[in-house]
């Protein structure tokens, strides 16, 4: 596919075969398609639910399956519509405004979507790809600040360049196989960290025990893990910034990371001598909600030079680098970070966390204290978090190759 120069109706890539086409038409969608929205059966008549019939929500557009059934009265009784499979599903309502879908059950649609189906000479697969590239545009251009609801005449006003229908085509066959790869790379990515946590769930021991369910079978005569304090793993070194180190924020899902990469922008203070300096391999507790996080994030920085962070978070040494990596695994968890912080943190004014850094080392863990042991978890709990990584890096990747190849293969409209 070479480059050719963007003009009005011509797309900047194209295939080969169609190089010398001409330029595309351009016409409206409710010029090339039919389309209709549904309705929701009253929900307090307990008759019309819990049948066999799909009632496809909004959310649900790219999901093969759905949470409510609608019995036959339920449907017939009501405004919703039943949908084929293969047929465009197009949210206009809420949060999902502008998400589009093949819808990939048969069954019944409610005013939330917009279901649109392409004459003879227009593929389906085609005007799907094309609206799922100006989501963001249509959704800038109608909705006030992302939210708000479309309406099936502003969609069926869209403007739509198509090609011949054989173009079309073969355009809608690359960048659905492109889809596939990025939907099997991405399935890949949750099956991984759906099996680290149930891992994780088996490598530490549960609440009230001192052996895990699951452990190597070198260390299975070795007893019991001791219960200590995790003062004991960890120290503060309280080591403030050499004038010299660049500032990094903490995140649930980035970690340690450079504070303008992921801001985008500075947000230290002028002064930053009074900064906790962080070594590679220490321990940062942030002491700040954050999502389902209530009472903070424990991370274990990977960066492989020192750093500076807020004098407000908590900056520990680990006794080495693997017990500190069990222990950046060990808070991953939601749920075990809340169990633990939760006895020992006091909220303020407006919902501030207040805890001392000795106060944090105070509470008692279960962890193995031979370091074999602890080399091994973190040996493997480290091979998984790659694979993780190199995943969701593929992943990343795959979206951006994909948003940059739709904006060449369909051309700029005026």
């Amino acid at each position: 596919m070479p480059d050719k120069q963007t003009h009005d109706h011509i797309p900047a890539l194209r295939f080969p075969e169609f190089a010398n086409d001409g330029e595309w038409g351009v016409k409206r969608l409710g010029e090339i398609s039919t389309s209709f929205s549904g309705g929701t059966p009253s929900a307090s008549n307990k008759d019309y639910y819990g049948g066999t019939i799909p009632f496809i929500r909004s959310g649900e557009i790219n999901s093969d399956h759905t949470e409510i059934f609608l019995t036959q009265e339920g449907l017939d009784n009501s405004s919703a519509k039943m949908v084929e499979k293969g047929t465009i599903l197009y949210a206009l309502y809420g949060a999902t405004s502008g998400e589009v879908g093949i819808a990939r059950l048969k069954g019944a649609i409610n005013q939330a979507i917009l279901a649109i189906i392409p004459n003879e000479g227009f593929d389906s697969l085609f005007i799907y790809h094309y609206l799922k590239s100006q989501k963001e545009s249509i959704v800038n251009h109608y909705l006030q600040g992302g939210q708000g609801n479309l309406s099936g005449a502003i969609i069926n006003a869209l403007m739509i360049p198509v090609p011949p229908f054989y173009e079309q085509r073969r355009i809608a066959a690359c960048l659905s196989a492109l889809e596939q790869k990025l939907s099997a790379t991405d399935g890949k990515l949750k099956q991984l960290k759906a099996y680290k946590k149930g891992l994780m769930q088996k490598l530490f021991p549960a609440k009230g025990k001192k052996l895990p369910e699951l452990r190597f079978k070198e260390f299975e005569k070795d007893g019991e893990w001791e219960k200590k304090k995790l003062g004991e793993f960890l120290f503060e070194h309280k080591m403030k910034s050499d004038g010299r180190c660049q500032v990094y924020s903490v995140s649930v899902s980035k970690g340690v990371i450079n504070q303008i990469e992921y801001l985008g922008r500075s947000f230290s203070a002028s002064d930053t001598s009074n900064y906790k300096l962080v070594k590679p391999y220490d321990i940062i507790y942030t002491k700040s909600p954050t999502g389902i996080f209530p009472f903070g994030i424990v991370k274990q920085s990977f960066v492989n030079h020192n750093v500076i962070v807020s004098p407000l978070y908590g900056v520990f040494s680990p006794v080495n680098q693997y017990i500190g990596y069990i222990i950046h695994s060990y808070f991953e968890s939601p749920e075990r970070t809340n169990n633990y912080l939760a006895p020992i943190v006091q909220k303020g004014a407006k919902n501030t966390i207040q805890i001392t850094n000795e106060i944090f080392l105070s509470q008692s863990v279960c962890f193995p204290s031979k370091f074999e042991e602890q080399r091994k978890i973190a040996d493997c709990l480290t091979s998984i978090d790659n694979m993780i990584n190199q995943y969701t890096n593929e992943v990343a990747l795959l979206e951006l190759y994909k948003k940059g190849l739709m904006q060449q293969m369909f051309p700029t409209s005026k």
